[in-house]
C-alpha cells in the first residue's frame, strides 16, 4: 500500500534508487512540484559606492561563493535586497538586484545596483530604515532561502547626518569690519533618539566642523572662517566681516562634503547695524 502512494506521487523510483532515503524523498517531491528551498551557506558580499550623493548607491555588488553547492536542491538565483540588520524591509517588493546562479567553478558574481528605469543611475535608499544590503538564495519556483545568505552594511558616501548644537558665541567685538569672538558648540550624536537630519543606522556627526558667517536670511556668505576638528572652544581674531553678515553658524562636514545646515547664532551686534 505504502509503495502505491508513493507512485502516485511519483516518488516510488526516488525510494527504490536511494534505500529508502527520507532525504531523497523529500527532494524528488519538491522537484515533482518544481519547487524547493535552495541548499546554500553563508558567503561574502562586497560593494563599493560610486554615488557620491546622500542617500544613493551605485556600483556592482559581488558576491564571494563557497565552492561546497548543496547538489541536491541547488541555489538557481541570487538577489539583492535592502535589510535593517540582517532582516529584510519588505520581501513583496522587487528586489534591488538579481542574477542567475553562475555555472560550475566559478567563485564571484556580480549584482549591479544601478537604476535602469531612469537616466539617473543611482538607487535611493530608503531613509530611516535600511542599514544593510542583503543577499537571498533563489531556488527553483521562486522558492528564497529563509534567512540572507550574504550580508553586508552598505557604505554609502554622503556628507555628515547629524548637525552639531548648543552654539554660542561670546566675547563678539568688532572695529572697521574686523571681528574677534570665541564660538563653542557639541557634535551632533548617533546615540538615543532621533537627531534632526539623522538617517538612522547611517548616522555621521561628521569628522570636522566649520564656521561661516550668515547673512539675515541665514545663508552662508563667502568662505569658511575657521575649521576645527574637535567641538571645543574657538578663539578668532582679526577675521573680515562681510558687509551683509548678521550672524554665524557652524556645519558638520566630512571626506564627502558638508552639510546643508547647522545652528545659527546670530549676532547683536551685527543687527543693530543693519538697522
Amino acid at each position: 500500500a505504502e509503495e502505491a502512494v508513493l507512485s502516485s506521487l511519483g516518488l516510488a523510483s526516488a525510494q527504490s534508487s536511494t534505500c529508502s532515503s527520507p532525504s531523497a524523498i523529500v527532494v524528488s517531491g519538491a522537484r515533482l512540484f518544481d519547487r524547493w528551498l535552495p541548499g546554500v551557506r553563508k558567503v561574502s558580499l562586497v560593494f563599493k559606492d560610486e554615488d557620491a550623493r546622500p542617500g544613493r548607491i551605485q556600483g556592482s555588488a559581488q558576491l564571494i561563493l563557497d565552492d561546497k553547492v548543496d547538489k541536491t536542491a541547488p541555489a538557481l538565483a541570487y538577489e539583492l535586497r535592502w535589510g535593517r540588520g540582517s532582516k529584510a524591509l519588505d520581501l513583496e517588493t522587487p528586489p534591488i538586484a538579481t542574477a542567475a546562479a553562475p555555472a560550475a567553478g566559478s567563485s564571484t558574481l556580480s549584482l549591479d545596483v544601478r537604476n535602469s528605469s531612469v537616466e539617473d543611475r543611482g538607487v535611493l535608499i530608503p531613509q530611516e530604515s535600511a542599514s544593510h544590503l542583503l543577499v537571498f538564495a533563489v531556488g527553483q519556483g521562486e522558492v528564497r532561502s529563509l534567512e540572507p545568505v550574504a550580508e553586508l552594511a552598505f557604505p554609502d558616501l554622503r556628507p555628515p547626518t547629524v548637525a552639531p548644537h548648543s552654539f554660542s558665541v561670546s566675547d563678539y567685538e568688532q572695529l572697521e569690519g574686523v571681528a574677534s569672538f570665541s564660538a563653542s558648540f557639541l557634535a551632533g550624536s548617533c546615540n538615543g533618539t532621533k537627531s534632526e537630519g539623522s538617517w538612522g543606522a547611517r548616522c555621521d556627526p561628521g569628522s570636522s566642523f566649520v564656521l561661516y558667517w550668515v547673512d539675515a536670511s541665514h545663508t552662508r556668505l563667502g568662505q569658511p572662517i575657521r575649521e576645527v576638528a574637535q567641538p571645543e572652544p574657538v578663539a578668532v581674531s582679526g577675521v573680515a566681516v562681510p558687509a551683509v553678515a548678521s550672524g554665524l553658524t557652524v556645519i558638520a562636514k566630512n571626506a564627502h562634503g558638508d552639510m546643508k545646515f547647522g545652528p545659527i547664532k546670530m549676532i547683536e551686534f551685527l543687527l543693530k547695524k543693519d538697522k
